[in-house]
């Protein structure tokens, strides 16, 4: 490879790192920790113990859970997602910003999204 190339290479890979270690930390570990913990009985308090295939065993026999996890889904899916990207489109709009930082004052709600409103209003 000649030298400029090589120079050209490196340059794209200093302007690629970060992404790439953002990309690390927030897709591939958060992959790898959930199937890792998956296989393990943990609760926060005392370390992982390793089970094994028993929690998709009881996942896939066990239909006392059912109803929950379907309406835990239908939530999320119906109600969750779309209002978090509905949310999203109004805060991008400073108007409505604005509006919901009313509203923030009005109902008391969380001091975070007034901030981050008022951060984006400012910009």
């Amino acid at each position: 490879m000649p030298p400029l190339a090589r120079r050209e290479f490196r340059n794209g890979m200093i302007f690629l790192s970060p992404w790439i270690i953002g990309f690390l930390a927030w897709t591939i570990y958060p992959l790898l920790a959930s199937l890792y913990y998956s296989f393990h009985n943990y609760d926060l308090l005392r370390p992982a113990v390793f089970i094994g295939a028993d929690n998709y065993v009881q996942f896939f026999t066990d239909k006392s859970h059912t109803p929950t996890v379907i309406s835990n889904t239908f939530y999320y899916v119906l109600l969750s997602a779309p209002l978090g990207v509905a949310s999203a489109f109004l805060l991008a709009n400073s108007r409505a910003c604005l509006i919901l930082m009313l509203m923030i004052r009005l109902l008391r709600l969380d001091s975070k999204v007034g901030v981050s409103c008022f951060s984006t209003w400012i910009m």
